[in-house]
C-alpha cells in the first residue's frame, strides 16, 4: 500500500511483535527474504524474485511465525554500524521495524515494492 507507512524502534519483543503484525496487515504471508549487509537488516518479501535476489522461506510465514523468525534472528546477530555519540549509555538490544512503499521514504528503503518489511538491530540510546 503506497499510503501505509511503519517505522518503529524499540526494546521488547511485545513491541516487536506489534509492529511486525501491523507490518504485514497488507500481506498475509511472507515468501522470500534477504539478509544485507548494512546494519545487518533483514528484509521479508511477499513473493521471490531474481531481480531482488531474494531467498525462498522453506513455507510461507504468517505475522505470528514471522516475529519468532525475525526475533530469533535479531537475538543471533551483532550490529554493525557505528556507535552513536552522545551524553549518556549506548548499547546494544534496540531494534527497528520499518515498511512501506519504497518510494514513500526519504533515505529510499533498498526494498522493492515486493517488500513487506525490513528489520534491522538499533543502538538502545540512555541518555543523561
Amino acid at each position: 500500500m503506497y499510503n501505509r507507512h511503519v517505522n518503529v524502534i524499540g526494546l521488547d519483543e511485545g513491541d516487536f511483535r506489534r509492529a511486525v503484525e501491523i507490518a504485514m496487515s497488507e500481506h498475509d504471508t511472507a515468501a522470500a527474504y534477504v539478509v544485507l549487509e548494512e546494519g545487518p537488516t533483514m528484509i521479508l518479501f511477499w513473493m521471490t524474485d531474481d531481480q531482488d535476489e531474494n531467498l525462498p522461506l522453506p513455507y510461507p510465514l504468517n505475522a505470528v511465525q514471522a516475529t519468532k523468525f525475525l526475533w530469533d534472528w535479531l537475538q543471533t546477530i551483532e550490529i554493525t554500524e557505528s556507535q552513536p555519540d552522545m551524553d549518556g549509555t549506548v548499547r546494544p538490544g534496540a531494534w527497528s521495524v520499518r515498511a512501506g512503499h519504497p518510494e514513500r521514504y526519504e533515505d529510499r528503503l533498498p526494498m522493492s515494492h515486493r517488500g513487506i518489511l525490513m528489520v534491522k538491530p538499533e543502538w538502545a540510546l540512555y541518555p543523561k
